[in-house]
């Protein structure tokens, strides 16, 4: 017994630090393929090239060309739930391949330097369990320990592309969909996290940065607010809707596989490069998240940023999708609040977590960041605004996590 919790607390201790390593040269890999970008944007030309590259090399990897983050995340918690309950190590089949790492760093890199909109967070959540489900088995842990292995590796890489360590560890925790979180494992990841934003602000990498001065609605905006709470729940769900379903009808439809990144990288290619200003819809999205948090974004530039971020998803152009729904969430509630009367930076706040709540269904990471933005003064509206938004768009999400009012209030079964 005292030889397995030395196993464990090595192989979390090992977890964290390769994760949060991982994240930070993954952060700083992207940030350098959009400056490259930035400079010599003509090399969007090479967008198809890098669609088939993609194809290719996942197939020389042995990776399935379709795993995205929520793919992976079910199957960690396959092997977890399968471990228990043979009270083994049955489910290590279940495990994503270490082979994910480097495929997902140099897709989204790739994609990002030759103008692609994608996030780096979701990237970052799949090279994290990637790299979990590698030091479980190097540290001989059992597989039932491996999604909180994984959730505390996920929780540190968030918190360093994020700089929000609270979100960051109830984001881990909700995507995961609580893994049958115990105190301890909860005392765990919210550690994972604390760890990764300390060592992203020692070496200097920012992440989101607190607004200030933001003027409060009253109560008698109540209206306006959720108006404005309602036009970025539609604008994250609508995000979500085009990503899962596009992504379904190119699966059943288009073959060969390669076909659909290659046709969206010409079509990304020319829009690049022959309209005007198509330019500001490349990158992560962080820049235009910076501009709306100090009230500076007034015009529907979300509108863009949706369509051509789900364009190049669907067509499987590898990246997260993270930092574009607060992006569109950002930059829809600057903008919306701006129209109805209320403060562009609360409106802001507002946006990304009424996106993120509905797009990934995680209320409570999004109340949280919304808090770590805002400050407690807010969090009256802030906890609302999440509730709201998840409530409208609880049978969506972006990561297989749906919910119904019958599986959260299972009594409501027995009424008829």
């Amino acid at each position: 017994m005292r030889r397995e919790a030395v196993a464990n607390i090595a192989a979390f201790v090992a977890t964290v630090a390769v994760c949060t390593a991982l994240a930070l040269l993954f952060s700083v890999a992207v940030d350098l393929s959009f400056w490259v970008f930035s400079h010599v944007d003509h090399v969007a030309i090479l967008l198809p090239a890098v669609g088939y590259a993609t194809v290719l090399y996942y197939d020389l990897a042995r990776v399935p060309f379709g795993t995205a983050t929520g793919s992976v995340i079910e199957s960690l918690r396959q092997a977890t739930a399968k471990a228990r309950a043979a009270n083994g190590e049955e489910g290590a089949e279940y495990e994503v391949p270490p082979a994910l790492i480097p495929m997902i760093f140099l897709g989204t890199c790739l994609t990002i330097l030759c103008g692609g909109s994608v996030g780096k967070e979701a990237g970052a959540l799949q090279m994290s369990m990637s790299a979990a489900a590698v030091i479980r088995r190097l540290f001989h842990v059992k597989t039932r320990h491996l999604t909180f292995l994984a959730s505390c590796g996920m929780a540190s890489a968030l918190a360093v592309l994020l700089g929000m360590p609270l979100a960051s560890a109830a984001l881990a925790i909700e995507l995961m969909r609580g893994f049958d979180c115990r105190v301890r494992d909860l005392a765990g990841v919210l550690l994972a996290a604390l760890a990764g934003s300390a060592c992203a602000q020692a070496l200097g990498v920012q992440g989101l940065v607190p607004v200030s001065n933001v003027v409060l609605p009253a109560l008698a905006q109540a209206p306006q607010f959720f108006l404005l709470v309602a036009a970025c729940a539609a604008a994250g769900a609508l995000f979500c809707f085009v990503v899962v379903r596009g992504k379904q009808l190119i699966a059943k439809y288009v073959a060969p596989i390669w076909v659909a990144p290659v046709v969206g990288g010409v079509l990304a290619a020319a829009l690049l490069l022959l309209v005007p200003d198509a330019a500001s819809l490349s990158g992560t999205g962080m820049n235009y998240v910076s501009a709306a948090l100090q009230g500076s974004v007034a015009s529907p530039y979300f509108l863009g940023k949706l369509l051509f971020t789900a364009f190049l998803l669907v067509h499987g152009f590898k990246g997260g999708e993270i930092m574009p729904t607060m992006c569109i969430g950002a930059t829809c509630g600057c903008w919306v609040a701006t129209l109805v009367g209320l403060d562009p930076s609360f409106g802001a706040v507002v946006g990304i977590v009424a996106g993120l709540a509905s797009a990934a269904n995680c209320p409570l990471a999004a109340a949280l960041l919304g808090v770590e933005l805002l400050g407690v003064a807010g969090v009256p509206w802030i906890v609302g605004g999440a509730l709201v938004a998840f409530a409208c768009t609880m049978r969506l999400s972006l990561y297989g996590n749906t919910y119904s009012l019958a599986a959260l209030f299972p009594r409501l079964r027995r009424v008829r």
